[in-house]
């Protein structure tokens, strides 16, 4: 089912069984495939959020969701930049896991 709405005058549809797939989709990764579509995981979160009008306390605050996606990014991108497995620091790696954790309960679709 196509759902259509409209915001600042232009029509969007979406589909909500499309983001529910690609909700389990990224729920099911690994670590190592999670980082490496954290963009788009970080898009998905967006789009779900917003929907579910989710807090700004709970998407851009400093334990946000959204936010600490975005801090996964620019540590990624760090990392990469250094030729370091970012998951190889333990440290790194439980925050991976710490914000996963997150992105299940927030971004659920039932």
């Amino acid at each position: 089912m196509m759902i259509r709405y409209v915001l600042e005058g232009k029509e969007y549809k979406f589909s909500y069984e499309e983001f529910k797939n690609y909700y389990h989709k990224y729920c099911s990764y690994t670590d190592e495939q999670f980082i490496k579509q954290l963009t788009h995981a970080l898009h998905l979160s967006s789009i779900i959020c917003f929907f579910k009008e989710t807090s700004c306390h709970d998407t851009l605050g400093d334990s946000g969701l959204i936010h600490r996606l975005t801090h996964l990014l620019i540590i990624r991108e760090q990392f990469e930049k250094d030729g370091i497995d970012m998951l190889s620091i333990e440290e790194t790696a439980e925050h991976v896991k710490e914000v996963r954790e997150q992105f299940k309960v927030v971004c659920e679709l039932k």
